[in-house]
């Protein structure tokens, strides 16, 4: 791995520590927190992803996404009465 690879690693290492094997994600990228979400093997992602992961989101194995897609996942009213949170693909809660 060159140099900017690994750079590119530890960064994502810290912002988003539950990636699976494979996962990809085609800056730029944008995350309140990134530790809320989860992310499976073989996930793609193209460019400009923003994820507002107040509250947890999972993205199961071999999930593609395109470009200029955003997940919100804000806290309001609503909210309050129980944890929230949102899934796509197949989740770890799922098996």
């Amino acid at each position: 791995m060159n140099t900017d690879e690994n750079e590119r690693k530890n960064i994502l290492d810290e912002l988003l520590p539950t990636r699976g094997e494979g996962a990809y994600l085609q800056g730029p990228i944008y995350f309140d927190y990134g530790i809320h979400t989860s992310l499976g093997k073989s996930f793609y992602v193209n460019s400009n992803f923003t994820v507002l992961d107040v509250c947890r989101v999972t993205i199961g194995d071999n999930v593609f996404i395109g470009p200029n897609v955003s997940i919100f996942t804000p806290h309001t009213s609503a909210s309050l009465a129980g944890p929230e949170y949102v899934c796509i693909g197949k989740g770890d809660d799922d098996k």
